[in-house]
């Protein structure tokens, strides 16, 4: 006779599911095994040791792709010193390789320095990166980006002597170039950009701040029947209690009406 799930879950062993043909001989139909008494203890020991080994996973993937980013970009910078030092220094190949690798392995690093940063994985780069000073800074870096190569054409235009090409020199020209870029980018912010994003946040985001200050409104009107609620539930019921016939005030309720 067949057995049932119910009859076969109560036992530890694999059943056999055994039925007779028309001629009353037993065959095997099957084998139920009652999976969790077998693999139980294997699981929970899989399932206890499991976060350990995926922790020490990420942390050996997450070493890589430091290791990875940190080569693109060293890749990146220093692969240019060889066009530095001479003016033809690799074949077409080179070029051509250099030209086509050059982008992808910056944006590997960029990439992945963006991803960790954001996700909390950025350790001492996220806080220095998070410092609230380069707030200001970001705002006014796009006018930098406009602003500071013309600014570097008009200086060599108006150059009447020769300009000696130092270290010292570049870098000098590099702060003072600075400076001005983020000066004239703060000009350009108050005269193009703050109106611009203004009329931008009247224009589309307009809709949700009335929905953003009906909420708050909501919010507050709510407060303030909950508020008049429990005025009215704490002092009403004793004043409706003070005015009963039956009730005589003593001195603690007098003390407490007083308070």
């Amino acid at each position: 006779m067949q057995a049932t799930t119910a009859d076969l879950g109560a036992f530890d062993e694999c059943i056999e599911t055994v039925v007779r043909d028309q001629y009353g001989i037993e065959k095997v139909r099957g084998q139920y095994c009652n999976f969790h008494v077998m693999m139980g203890d294997d699981i929970s020991m899989i399932e206890e040791l499991m976060p350990a080994a995926l922790l020490s996973h990420w942390r050996l993937v997450q070493a890589s792709l430091w290791c990875i980013s940190l080569s693109c970009g060293f890749y990146h910078l220093f692969m240019k010193i060889d066009w530095y030092r001479a003016t033809d220094p690799t074949s077409e190949t080179g070029k051509l390789f250099y030209a086509f690798s050059d982008r992808i392995v910056w944006s590997i690093c960029v990439a992945w320095i963006t991803f960790a940063c954001s996700t909390g994985r950025g350790g001492i780069l996220n806080r220095f990166l998070s410092w609230e000073g380069f707030v200001p800074l970001s705002r006014l870096s796009f006018g930098v980006y406009l602003i500071h190569s013309p600014l570097y054409l008009l200086m060599h235009h108006i150059a009447r002597e020769r300009i000696f090409f130092s270290h010292f020199t570049l870098v000098s020209q590099c702060f003072s170039v600075l400076v001005w870029s983020y000066l004239l980018s703060y000009l350009m912010f108050i005269a193009c950009e703050a109106p611009t994003g203004h009329l931008e946040k009247l224009i589309f985001m307009r809709e949700r701040n009335i929905a953003a200050a009906t909420a708050a409104g909501r919010e507050k009107h709510v407060e303030a029947e909950r508020i008049e609620d429990g005025f009215k539930g704490t002092y009403g019921n004793g004043v409706a209690k003070a005015n009963s016939p039956d009730h005589r005030p003593n001195s603690i309720d007098s003390v407490s009406y007083r308070l």
